[in-house]
């Protein structure tokens, strides 16, 4: 179970965790394919059937939904760009880079210090 769990964990939640942040608004359509793949990922390392409920998997293996690990990755953003990290420089050339110019006019400045207040008032 260790070498599954390492596998999946090099090999599909880094992929999921990869840019992450830029996946912000995304359509929920979009968002429960991923969220498909992590579902298979966690059935896989617990040995887990087809149609077995995820829910308590999850739970156990500790992972955040989709929505959750682009939240958490927003937040986790935004307060290093607010306490003076040179992150803040990173997480502006990803957002140009990756994002089309709809998505920039959601996605300013403002809006993630949006998403990272909400998050954290919790």
């Amino acid at each position: 179970m260790r070498v599954i769990s390492s596998l999946v964990t090099a090999l599909v939640l880094t992929r999921l965790d990869c840019g992450n942040a830029t996946l912000a608004g995304l359509p929920t359509c979009q968002l429960n394919r991923l969220q498909s793949v992590l579902h298979t990922a966690a059935r896989l390392v617990c040995g887990a059937r087809k149609y077995d409920h995820v829910t308590p998997m999850l739970q156990e293996l500790h992972w955040l939904s989709v929505p959750d690990r682009i939240t958490c990755k927003l937040a986790t953003l935004v307060f290093w760009c607010m306490h003076g990290s040179s992150m803040y420089a990173w997480f502006r050339l990803t957002l140009l880079r990756l994002l089309t110019v709809q998505q920039m006019s959601t996605l300013g400045e403002g809006c993630a210090q949006d998403r990272q207040q909400r998050y954290w008032s919790r």
